[in-house]
């Protein structure tokens, strides 16, 4: 999979790091916390599964 990291942030701050982006969002929930994924080379696949994921809406991914 495309995903290299997920960091979830609390009040500005790195507050843990995953490698699944499920479980960074709902520690990102918990916290009120914010997540930041980062992608290498993503498949448009891989992008609207991470969408799927992360319950985004398909019209809201922007394909490059």
């Amino acid at each position: 999979m495309a995903v290299v990291n997920a960091v979830v942030y609390i009040d500005g701050r790195v507050s843990a790091e995953f490698t699944d982006p499920a479980i960074a969002l709902a520690a990102a929930r918990a916290d009120n916390g914010m997540l930041w994924v980062g992608l290498d080379r993503p498949s448009k696949t891989e992008v609207l599964g991470l969408a799927e994921t992360l319950g985004l809406s398909q019209l809201g991914v922007i394909e490059s």
